[in-house]
């Protein structure tokens, strides 16, 4: 059995995160409701524009470019998650949403995949330092 590389992990979750939310929501489109905001149709979008999503966007990258070869999985998730989305803004003018949550709001795989991603480097990151300081706390 061989070993996957970082990079090449990152491109397979990548891809199939990415064609997994436009696949869906192409089958489920007769469900679909454009969000014009950033999360849950939180109007921050239509404020700060696409020079705020650059902005954030980049800073992630920045703060996260060390760390894409350690944690490949969480990463593909998020990045193919954003890019996803960025897909719909650029075509559709709004993220496509179709699955259903609480309050009447809708998101849709890309957004799971996100919080996912986000959500394990976070217990990933937790879990490696605790480990490193139990190793310095036995020697």
């Amino acid at each position: 059995m061989f070993k996957k590389s970082p990079s090449t992990l990152f491109w397979w979750v990548f891809i199939t995160v990415v064609l997994l939310d436009q696949l869906s929501k192409y089958f489920f489109s007769r469900f679909v409701s454009l969000n014009y905001g950033v999360a849950f149709g939180i109007g921050w979008f239509e404020s700060f524009g696409w020079l705020g999503l650059l902005f954030i966007f980049g800073l992630v990258l920045a703060l996260s470019s060390r760390s894409v070869n350690r944690y490949p999985v969480c990463f593909g998730l998020f990045y193919a998650g954003a890019v996803s989305n960025l897909v719909d803004r650029l075509i559709f003018g709004g993220v496509r949403d179709f699955l259903p949550l609480p309050f009447g709001l809708t998101n849709n795989l890309a957004d799971w995949a996100i919080g996912m991603g986000l959500t394990y480097v976070v217990i990933l990151k937790i879990r490696d330092e605790v480990a490193k300081r139990s190793e310095s706390q036995s020697s």
